[in-house]
């Protein structure tokens, strides 16, 4: 069971002067409050204190939250708080009720500190620490929290500066006095426990948000970056953890596809509306489409499992009409492994103009490494939206990528995600900040069952996601 640790510290790892914590001034408090509280819809997270830190709150318990103090004397029966005489104890209780709960802070004091990184280095997940710039060193009374022994099986993860007024205990006159002082805000984690894959789209974005060229483009204003790659590795599942994903939905659009079926009604029927909006009278309309309510046309599975085939609208039949490549690009893998033109195209010019919506994610190309026994996917997305549909392309061919290695034999190896024009959208702007505030979690995993042999025959009870933990989902507006 993995924990946090949260802390205020001077450059010399003092807790606080006097009996005043550096961590009771106001913006240090709203800090404490919103990383301890976190983001979990239904779950409360947990914060483990000894009794002086106890003592020492203004409001008890901390609300919102399960409060454990270590206490060998002192009890009162307070909602929402246990009482356990040591350290020792924490842990197993916590697990007894584990899936009712979100994640573990460690809030004070020194003493609690120094235990758990004597006992339990080796469960530190992440350490949150403000260290205000106050050269003060202390006295014999000083509490101090020498937390530098673990950082070199720890990395960085995130960090920010800036002046705040903090009131502190001027020895020379014996009064506090308020005074600036700079603070620097860092968030380490674990260095196993690490989601790079997951941290370099969220500096992607950042980037875009920053760096990007203002576009307005069809749809709105965006900030805009061409030509941008990010690689993941598919060990474990590509499924973003900063926002809840909906993945069912992910795998309803993706099998989908592999149909080959063009009618919204029938994702609309299984509770996904991603299409809706494109599918709509009015927006076909506008594209010059004289179809029923709900034909998008000849897009990416029809290109998939038809290509070249006459398109004479969603309830047509298309039975051996067009080229198979998918059947092919299955094939051509298992017979002919080291090709390099195992491609799946859905970008047909002749077609564009019958579309709905011309494909975003146009070109995916598959690579089998004979020696390590993998096989890899490269896509190419010629414009992206970094915020809502990016995520969900880089699980939906990661979920492709997978069923491709359970077909042929290989285990999944990485996916190459190269997107031409990636934006983010004016009105996402405030969604991507929160997003980005977010330490990910590590991704899940994903199992195929043996039951799929056949890509014609492939249901959505073959495919279980284990171990995803998220923060709730961040609302945004749907561009179409």
């Amino acid at each position: 069971m993995m924990y946090n640790l949260i802390a205020c510290v001077n450059k010399h790892g003092l807790l606080g002067q006097e009996n005043d914590l550096y961590a009771s001034s106001s913006k240090e408090l709203h800090y404490f409050s919103q990383v301890t509280r976190g983001h979990y819809i239904s779950k409360q997270n947990i914060v483990v204190m000894g009794y002086n830190t106890w003592v020492s709150l203004p409001h008890k318990p901390l609300k919102d939250r399960y409060n454990i103090v270590i206490t060998k004397n002192h009890k009162h029966e307070i909602e929402d708080t246990c009482y356990l005489d040591s350290l020792e104890k924490v842990f197993p209780y916590i697990e007894t009720m584990k899936d009712n709960f979100g994640e573990i802070f460690i809030i004070g004091g020194a003493s609690i500190y120094e235990q758990c990184l004597l006992k339990y280095p080796e469960q530190l997940d992440k350490m949150y620490i403000t260290e205000i710039n106050d050269e003060w060193s202390g006295n014999e009374q000083s509490k101090y929290f020498h937390y530098g022994s673990v950082l070199s099986q720890m990395s960085v993860i995130k960090e920010r500066s800036e002046l705040i007024d903090t009131r502190i205990y001027d020895p020379n006159d014996n009064k506090y006095i308020v005074k600036k002082f700079k603070e620097n805000f860092k968030v380490y984690q674990n260095n196993e426990l690490i989601n790079n894959d997951e941290y370099q789209y969220l500096n992607l974005m950042n980037s875009i948000m920053n760096y990007g060229l203002p576009v307005e483009g069809r749809n709105g204003l965006v900030m805009s970056s061409f030509g941008e790659k990010m690689i993941f590795n598919l060990e474990r599942f590509p499924l973003l953890t900063t926002k809840k994903m909906g993945y069912k939905t992910i795998l309803r659009e993706l099998l989908w596809f592999i149909k080959g079926s063009t009618d919204n009604q029938e994702l609309v029927d299984k509770g996904v509306h991603i299409w809706s909006g494109n599918a709509s009278k009015e927006f076909l309309e506008s594209r010059g489409l004289d179809y029923e309510e709900g034909d998008l046309g000849p897009i990416y599975g029809f290109q998939w499992r038809h290509f070249g085939a006459n398109y004479h609208g969603k309830h047509g039949s298309y039975v051996e009409c067009g080229y198979d490549q998918l059947k092919w690009l299955i094939q051509e893998i298992k017979e002919n492994p080291s090709s390099r033109r195992l491609i799946l195209s859905a970008w047909n010019p002749a077609f564009l103009d019958l579309m709905a919506l011309p494909p975003c994610h146009i070109l995916s190309q598959f690579y089998v490494n004979q020696q390590e026994g993998t096989l890899s996917c490269q896509l190419y997305q010629r414009s992206g939206d970094m915020f809502l549909g990016v995520p969900f392309n880089i699980a939906s061919y990661a979920f492709l990528t997978y069923i491709l290695c359970k077909l042929t034999g290989y285990k999944p190896g990485r996916f190459h995600h190269v997107i031409g024009d990636a934006h983010v959208y004016k009105e996402h702007y405030q969604a991507v900040i929160e997003q980005y505030k977010r330490v990910p979690k590590m991704f899940p995993t994903l199992t195929i069952s043996d039951d799929l042999q056949d890509i014609d025959t492939i249901t959505e009870d073959m495919f279980s996601i284990e171990g995803y933990e998220s923060y709730s989902p961040i609302k945004a507006p749907m561009k179409v």
